[in-house]
């Protein structure tokens, strides 16, 4: 399936996008609201977790770079093993259930706290994603050294990441990138994101949104 190089779409080629980028900002994301209201029950039956060693829906994006749900107080010396030394954590405190950074320093990982919206408060749908933290998360997986990020489900917050990762890091093009995340369930209703997918660029070694 071909991709429109301005929305993503599967339903029209490069040429002419009438969707995303001739519409108004409020009137994109209040369209996008829109959908969510309509799928956001439906996307969350969808929601999957296969659980491996205690961590849910846990993927090897490269050699030493993965992505997961959140892991389960347990999983720290399997993630270990693994040669993971280092955790973006995308998700809030509120969404863990324990001391994530006391359980993953006992097993010798170092979980770095980049949080990103929506939480499981229903209006942060709306709230931006902020590209410094995007733009600090990849200088992370830029340095190596045994990578994984993770959010509450590994699907939304964690597959929007992993396609900034696929592009920038990876040297994907979004079509690819795009690929990877619904592989991954990721749920392109959810406005914040998809509208930070949709709108994000790199100038330099920055991230930013376009205008």
């Amino acid at each position: 399936m071909k991709f429109c190089d301005k929305c993503w779409s599967g339903y029209h080629d490069t040429k002419d996008c009438p969707v995303f980028r001739r519409t108004p900002w409020p009137v994109r994301l209040l369209a996008l609201f829109a959908l969510f209201a309509l799928f956001a029950s439906s996307a969350s039956a969808c929601s999957t977790m296969s659980y491996s060693h205690d961590v849910p829906n846990l993927a090897q994006v490269s050699p030493g770079l993965w992505h997961s749900g959140q892991p389960l107080a347990t999983a720290w010396p399997y993630l270990y093993g693994l040669g993971i030394r280092r955790v973006i954590k995308l998700n809030y405190d509120d969404e863990t259930g324990y001391d994530e950074v006391a359980a993953a320093k006992a097993a010798g990982i170092e979980v770095i706290k980049i949080q990103i919206p929506p939480s499981e408060n229903a209006v942060t749908v709306v709230e931006e994603v902020d590209p410094a933290k995007m733009e600090q998360a990849i200088n992370i997986v830029r340095a190596g050294g045994g990578v994984l990020w993770h959010c509450t489900h590994g699907q939304d917050r964690t597959m929007l990441f992993g396609g900034i990762v696929d592009v920038i890091v990876l040297k994907k093009n979004k079509s690819q990138a795009w690929h990877d995340m619904i592989a991954h369930q990721f749920h392109w209703e959810l406005p914040n994101l998809m509208s930070f997918w949709l709108d994000f660029e790199v100038t330099g070694n920055h991230i930013k949104i376009r205008k």
